[in-house]
């Protein structure tokens, strides 16, 4: 995945309203942001989703609010900025004050809007049921569009499938036909899925289900080709384990791996956090 951006800093003030203000900085591509109820978890990602337009988002929420994101790509960052008040949004890059249409064009180099959904999770509408096979196929279809026909879902279905196998061979070093690990299947306007060794997805672990459902979402992002993921309310107990997992199959064994990922939730263990 050639230009991989990763996001380097995220600061708010007075977001969402009466919030108090963050700065957080992330020195690598994998980072796990924990803190208590209320603690300005889900702020940060829907702070990236304002600062990239997401019309999603209730405009009632971050009125005289402010919130700047720093990308990072190919070694030179840079820092778009969204501003509102009485309703009216301005925006800057770099401190420089610019038209909506040009932060709109710089930013699409970045993280495209038509993405957001399959980069950012802040919402449980967004999430990825790892035990309903109707959920993952609801937002295969949002991938591909609604009226495809049933052969292109099931190519897309079967690349996921590989993709989805190729990160968790990584991940945990199984040999064999990927078949034999996750196995996502489409047919006749079903879609079927089995974890590990054949184990029905509706048996598995929390944390299982929880690294099926990660595993999953890079292959999305492969697809939609992009090298973001933020994901809210992450469950998964990461112990030291599980970590060298997530950073084997994001490939981070250098600063420019192929994916960030920042996981959030306020009962998550890891060796490496963010407190909030």
């Amino acid at each position: 995945m050639a230009n991989t951006v990763r996001i380097s800093s995220i600061q708010t003030e007075n977001f969402p309203r009466g919030n108090r203000p963050l700065n957080v900085r992330f020195g690598t591509n994998f980072a796990v942001v924990r803190g208590e109820n209320a603690s300005g978890k889900t702020t940060l990602i829907k702070a990236v989703a304002f600062v990239a337009l997401d019309k999603d988002l209730p405009k009632k929420d971050f009125e005289n609010s402010t919130a700047a994101v720093s990308f990072r790509k190919n070694g030179v960052e840079t820092t778009f900025k969204r501003t509102t008040r009485r309703g009216v949004s301005r925006f800057s890059i770099n401190d420089g004050r610019v038209q909506k249409r040009t932060y709109q064009t710089r930013l699409s180099d970045f993280i495209k809007a038509q993405h957001l959904k399959f980069c950012l999770d802040y919402s449980q509408s967004k999430r990825l049921d790892m035990s309903n096979p109707s959920d993952l196929l609801k937002v295969v279809k949002e991938c591909i569009g609604e009226n495809e026909n049933q052969r292109d879902l099931g190519r897309f279905v079967s690349r996921l499938s590989t993709a989805a196998n190729r990160h968790y061979n990584n991940a945990t070093g199984a040999l064999g036909r990927a078949v034999r690990q996750m196995n996502i299947r489409y047919n006749r306007g079903q879609l079927a899925m089995t974890g590990p060794n054949g184990v029905p997805s509706i048996s598995l672990s929390r944390t299982e289900k929880e690294l099926m459902s990660l595993f999953v979402r890079m292959a999305l992002s492969e697809e939609m080709e992009s090298s973001l993921l933020m994901l809210d309310n992450f469950g998964a107990v990461l112990d030291d384990t599980v970590e060298k997992q997530v950073r084997r199959a994001c490939h981070l064994k250098t600063s420019g791996g192929q994916f960030q990922i920042i996981l959030i939730g306020s009962m998550v263990t890891a060796p490496e956090i963010v407190n909030l």
